[in-house]
């Protein structure tokens, strides 16, 4: 739990109430995780996490993985959707050697 959990007291029993949970934190549903860090969920170990397709910039932020040519932080961004591409200057781009077919490709030169 982080430092602003929030306390209720219901009925003779305190329940504690996750407010802002970050990437790695301790979760017991999905919307711990999803309404703070968008892009994440519980997984069956109790841990938030990115969801699938999603990348982990910091502890606080999941950014989607994106097909050639759209707009990009971190270069697994674009690998993870398309092999042999990366993030230059912004842009999901077919790594050297490599070609682009369509938006979701890159073939070898060879």
């Amino acid at each position: 739990m982080t430092s602003s959990d929030i306390q209720l007291l219901m009925i003779g029993a305190t329940v504690t109430i996750a407010d802002g949970l970050l990437l790695g934190d301790t979760c017991q549903h999905d919307m711990d995780c999803s309404d703070s860090v968008k892009g994440s969920y519980c997984t069956l170990e109790g841990t938030c996490e990115c969801s699938p397709f999603y990348v982990r910039l910091n502890e606080s932020s999941c950014l989607p993985s994106q097909l050639l040519e759209s707009e990009c932080s971190l270069s697994e961004q674009c690998s993870m959707r398309v092999a042999n591409s990366s993030c230059i200057g912004g842009r999901c781009q077919c790594d050297g050697g490599f070609l682009q077919f369509r938006k979701h490709t890159c073939l070898s030169r060879k």
